[in-house]
Formats: structure tokens, C-alpha cells, sequence
């Protein structure tokens, strides 16, 4: 990640605006998006997944790490090598650093300072300032989304990072196993485990910085071996694997004792997804015990949940100052709506159990997708605080019994935190929203995180400074100068959007779904408000990633695809259908059969294009009337993207 140069008067200014305007934005939509979360994130979509894999069942993973060795290779060449064109293009980061992005890992060295940060899909970072600002340390290596992350006990320059988003999450590649660093981030060798594909947690022994746990999952989309818990003793060098359930069960969490590091816990979760079938619980999911430093391990009862198909995620967290004490957050399955099943405790060391949560807050707080979630914290010096992490933050300081959410203007779905084992007041939260710190009065975000993940963007035609963008689980935003100072526009997450070159006044962007199922939205006043574009049924099955497109002739003319084709005549404000089914209409418990891509030619605006996600593209050449298949010759693969020529009318890519 290439920065700008950045005086430090711009920096202070850029973070003072922010801080000043952040919390005043994120209340007012922190209500919508709670509820949006909550209704349209129930049964999370699969496009990115099924944009890479379809027809096939795995993103073919070989072709994705050899597009990041050609990209290596590339950024190796001189410029001047490529041509004239090629050497003639300077490229500069645009951002945001103020919006951020979904962080998965933090591991944070004694004191607090310096700090790392995993990103779904932006690799590692690196803090020294306690997370103010931050610098990519893995972008020269091939990995870049991250389940885990662990600092050596002695020596805080090595750093474990366990490669591959392990939250249940199908908008993040499979890693490719275990990196290690012993020099702060400067350079990364490769510790194998290639194949476990979703490293959901490391482990150190506290006493012994060559014994090192991993907590491995295994391909998201298939079943095998290549999950399990792995141990080596000689800081990665070789590999067993002590515990291994089936080949849909993984292990998502593990933890060492830290006074007696001779026993370990780690807890199983039985996870398959498929196109036409998906479950996140099992019975192969538990809490195990290993009381011989994970060379064996015990299934735990006790009082915890009976192995059955309602049992899911598990998330484990030893009380550091009563190491006897251990919480078990716990996920239901299908049938309980991927809700919390129960917050568990053994003050016993695993031998018995109680469930101490009785209320709906803890139960509520996953917002029906748990299997996303995984973190629970306890404070180093009280065993009876504790926060669980689920869409909101939530903060006990009875073991459990009662709840408060303490989220406060901090983002929803949380991932890691860290509480400082010499002042608990001190805080780090890793969330879908980026980096915060709390020292004891409020959540404080980071503005200088660059790991925003974008569906989609434009550039206003008429003002190339001017750029707004999609962006998962953070809005749409828009910039018209300053990459530092992006601005929210539109809630939710954020997909197509579209400034209207002939009145840069008039912007159009959505949330998934095509703003659930209602339309898109059009605004007339820059993005200060919107309202919705009518004429679309509730009943039609929309992208994630709704397509909206425009005329490059005719700004009055757009095209939005559900199922079938709608148009636009006066610029967006009401839509009509123009096509009927273009899809397959294939039988999925997903949003699937859906129009993915849309163009209008800029030579003849009478001709549409429209692409589906099974694998459909159709022209018109009378502005919908009549659509033809001209998909004869193409691979059956999900079609990402049509373009019309800009200069031949007969051409198409």
C-alpha cells in the first residue's frame, strides 16, 4: 500500500476533522445500520464467493496465489520496460484512511504501543503510536487475508500470523498457512500449513516461545483432513496434528493456561457450506482439554451443551488473574437461528460447568449470524468482568449474569480486542469498522487505517478529484479532494453507485440487495439526502451487488437488474421491467439467478448488454424490447462484468 506524502500540519488537520465529525455520523446511523444488520444479514450472501468459484465448489486457489505472484513479479519491473503508455501512468492512493475496514486479529506487545492488526482482505499492519497510525508490513509477501495473529512471549519482534479469515465469512480468500516474522514485520518467511486454508487462532506457550498451537479450520467450501489442531515444538519448524474430529470440524479457538501452561483448551466447530446446503453447528463441536501441554486432549462435559446439531462457534477465554476460571461463549445452530446459545463457566479448570448468562441481551447480541463472531475477553485483573464479542460489545462484571452494551459510537461486529493486563481501563477493538481505542473515556477510531474493502465505485465525469465508492459493512462514501477525509453518503453496505455527469448534485447508490428488495436510491442535494427510486418488485430476486448502469449518451437513460432488466427514462427516478427472467432460475437456499452486470453502449444507446451471475449474457438492440442469448462459445462461468465498446457498436467484451 503506497502512501501519500503526508506534512504533519495535513495529518493533524485531516485527524481533527475527522475525530470532530465521526461520532456525530456514526450516531446518527448507528440505528439504521443495527436494524439493516440484523434484517438483511440473517442469511449473509455468497458473491464474492460465487463470482470466483462458480460453477465449481472452491475459488480455485492455485489461480488466485498465481495472480499475486504475477502482480510480485510485476511491481519488480521498471516501468520504462512496459511501454510508453504503461510508463507514462503514476498511480496515487485516493483512500480513505478514515473509513476503515474489517479487522480480524490484534496482537498487541507488553505496553501497549506497538501493535498488529489483521485485515480480511488487507493483510497485516503495523502500529507504534498505540494504533493512531498505521503501515502494511505484508504486502510484499502473497498473503493478505489473516485469521490470527500471536507475539512471542520474550521477544516481541516475532510475530506468528496464521493466514486465511476464519469468521465464517465468504467475502475473504483461503489463506496459505503459517508466516512468521523476527524482525518486527520487516520480512516474513512461510511456516507451512498451506492447506489448512483458515487459520482461526495461534497460540504461544508462555513458557516456552518455541511451542506454538494453531487452531485450524480448514477450507470453507469443502470437506478433508487439512483441519485440526496442530503442534509444533520447535517454533514451527515440524508439525503434528494431536486433535482432529472429522472432516468438517475444525478448531477455532485455543488458549493456554498461563500460570500452568501444561494445560490447554481448545474448542471444536463443525462447519460446511455449499451452494445448495450450509451449516455452522454440529455435534462436532466442544471444548476439549489437553492437560499435557496439547499432546493429548479430553472432550469436556460437565454441564456444557450436549453435542447435537444445535451446538456451534465457540469462543474460550481463561480469567488471567484466576486461571482456574474459563468462559465458553457459545453459538446455537440452524434451528436456534445462529443466536448465542449460552455464556458457559468452569471455575475448576473444565472439570464442571454452569451457564451463567439469563438474560436475552447476550442471546440477542449475534444478530442470527454467530457463526461470524469468535472473541470473548476477560479483564487481567477482575475475573468476573468479561466482554463478549458479537455485533455489539458487550461488558459483564458479574461472570456473565447480566449485560450492558458498551459498543457505544464504536463500530458493530466485533472481532479482537485486547485489554491491557496493567490497567483493564485500556482498551483495543478490532472491528468490521476498523480500529478503536478506549483509555477510559470512549471508543476512538482510527483515521489512518487504508484496508476499506469496495464492491464498487465511480469517478464523477466532470471533476476527477470527486470519487465515491461501496464498501462492505462501512457505507457508501464519497471524497471530492482529500484522501484522508472520505464522507459518508448512503448506509449499509455499499455496492454500484453513480454520480450524474451532467448534474454532479445527483448521485445514486444502494445497499445489497438493491436496498432490500425497495430500489435503489437517488439523491438530488450531493448526498445529504436520498430518496427511493420507484417501480421495482419486492418479490424479484436482486444481486448482493445490485448492477446499475447509465447511458454515456443519455444520462436520463439507466439500466438496474434483478432477475429481469428495469429502465430508466428520466434519469432514475422510476424504473419499469424491460426483460423477463434472463437467468436459469436455479433451485439454492441463496439470492442466487440473478442479472450481475449491466452496459448500455456509448455508440448507440438502443443496445443493451446484461450478464448473470450462472453464467448468461444477452444483448438488445432495441432498447429491451427483445433480448438475445449470445452467450454460445463462453465458458459456463459468473459473469463479473460486460462492457460495450466505447467505439464500435458491434463489439462487446
Amino acid at each position: 500500500m503506497t502512501r501519500l506524502p503526508r506534512p504533519a500540519v495535513l495529518v493533524v488537520m485531516a485527524l481533527a476533522l475527522v475525530a470532530a465529525t465521526a461520532a456525530a455520523l456514526l450516531q446518527r446511523n448507528e440505528s439504521l445500520e443495527r436494524t439493516r444488520e440484523l434484517s438483511e444479514r440473517t442469511a449473509p450472501d455468497e458473491w464474492f464467493h460465487g463470482q470466483r468459484a462458480f460453477p465449481g465448489i472452491e475459488i480455485p486457489q492455485a489461480r488466485f496465489q498465481a495472480a499475486l505472484e504475477q502482480v510480485m513479479v510485476e511491481r519488480q519491473v521498471d516501468a520504462s520496460a512496459l511501454g510508453t503508455s504503461a510508463a507514462s501512468l503514476t498511480w496515487q492512493p485516493v483512500g480513505p484512511y478514515n473509513i476503515g475496514g474489517r479487522v480480524t486479529a490484534l496482537a498487541t506487545a507488553p505496553g501497549g504501543v506497538t501493535v498488529y492488526l489483521g485485515s480480511a482482505n488487507g493483510g497485516v499492519l503495523k502500529s507504534t503510536d498505540s494504533g493512531v497510525h498505521w503501515i502494511p508490513v505484508s504486502d510484499a509477501n502473497s498473503f493478505f487475508s489473516i485469521g490470527a495473529l500471536a507475539i512471542h512471549p520474550v521477544d516481541p519482534a516475532i510475530v506468528y500470523c496464521g493466514t486465511g479469515e476464519a469468521n465464517g465469512s465468504v467475502d475473504s480468500y483461503d489463506g496459505n498457512g503459517l508466516w512468521r516474522t523476527t524482525n518486527g514485520g520487516a520480512s516474513w518467511s512461510s511456516l507451512g500449513l498451506a492447506a489448512t486454508a483458515r487459520i482461526a487462532a495461534v497460540a504461544i506457550d508462555p513458557s516456552n516461545g518455541n511451542h506454538v498451537l494453531v487452531a485450524a479450520m480448514g477450507r470453507q467450501f469443502s470437506t478433508g483432513p487439512d483441519r485440526g489442531l496442530y503442534r509444533s515444538l520447535d517454533g514451527g519448524a515440524t508439525w503434528a496434528k494431536p486433535l482432529f474430529v472429522n472432516d468438517s470440524t475444525g478448531v477455532c479457538d485455543v488458549v493456554f493456561n498461563p500460570q500452568h501452561p501444561e494445560t490447554v483448551f481448545a474448542a471444536t466447530w463443525e462447519r460446511v457450506r455449499r451452494y445448495t446446503y450450509r451449516r455452522a453447528a454440529g455435534p462436532g463441536c466442544g471444548v476439549w482439554r489437553s492437560i499435557d501441554a496439547g499432546a493429548s486432549w479430553t472432550r469436556l462435559a460437565g454441564g456444557l451443551p450436549a453435542p447435537s446439531d444445535d451446538v456451534g462457534r465457540i469462543a474460550l477465554a481463561i480469567a488471567p488473574s484466576r486461571p482456574s476460571m474459563v468462559y465458553a461463549q457459545i453459538i446455537t445452530g440452524v434451528t436456534g437461528g445462529y443466536v448465542g446459545q449460552g455464556l458457559y463457566r468452569t471455575t475448576d479448570g473444565g472439570s464442571s460447568w454452569v451457564r451463567r448468562d439469563g438474560g436475552i441481551s447476550f442471546r440477542d447480541s449475534f444478530g442470527g449470524f454467530g457463526w461470524y463472531f469468535g472473541e470473548i475477553a476477560v479483564s487481567p485483573v477482575d475475573p468476573e468482568q468479561i466482554w463478549t464479542c458479537g455485533v455489539s460489545l458487550l461488558k459483564s462484571n458479574d461472570g456473565g449474569v447480566s449485560f450492558v452494551d458498551v459498543t457505544g459510537v464504536a463500530h458493530v461486529d466485533q472481532h479482537a480486542m485486547w485489554v491491557d493486563p496493567s490497567d483493564p481501563s485500556r482498551r483495543y477493538l478490532g472491528n468490521d469498522g476498523g480500529f478503536f481505542w478506549d483509555t477510559g473515556g470512549g471508543w476512538v477510531k482510527s483515521v489512518d487505517l487504508p484496508i476499506t474493502q469496495f464492491y464498487a465505485g465511480s469517478v464523477d465525469k466532470n471533476n476527477p478529484l470527486k470519487v465515491l465508492g461501496g464498501t462492505q459493512d462501512n457505507n457508501t462514501h464519497k471524497t471530492e479532494s482529500d484522501p484522508f477525509n472520505w464522507s459518508f453518503v448512503l448506509g449499509g453496505d455499499g455496492f454500484y453507485c453513480l454520480s450524474d455527469p451532467v448534474d454532479t448534485n445527483i448521485l445514486f447508490a444502494e445497499w445489497q440487495n438493491c436496498c432490500g428488495r425497495t430500489g435503489i436510491r437517488r439523491s438530488t442535494t450531493n448526498g445529504s439526502t436520498f430518496v427511493t427510486a420507484s417501480g421495482f418488485a419486492n418479490a424479484d430476486r436482486y444481486n448482493w451487488s445490485t448492477p446499475i448502469a447509465m447511458s454515456p449518451k443519455n444520462h436520463n437513460l439507466m439500466l438496474v437488474g434483478s432477475h429481469r432488466v428495469y429502465l430508466s427514462t428520466n434519469n432514475g427516478v422510476s424504473f419499469v421491467p424491460v426483460s423477463g427472467d434472463l437467468t436459469t432460475n436455479p433451485a439454492s437456499v441463496l439470492v442466487y439467478g440473478t442479472i450481475s452486470t449491466l452496459d448500455v453502449s456509448g455508440v448507440n444507446d438502443s443496445v443493451f448488454y446484461a450478464g448473470t451471475d450462472d453464467g448468461r449474457v444477452w444483448r438488445s438492440v432495441d432498447k429491451g424490447a427483445i433480448w438475445t442469448n449470445i452467450s454460445a462459445g463462453l465458458p459456463v462461468r459468473s459473469i463479473t462484468r460486460v462492457v460495450a465498446d466505447r467505439f464500435d457498436a458491434q463489439v462487446v467484451y
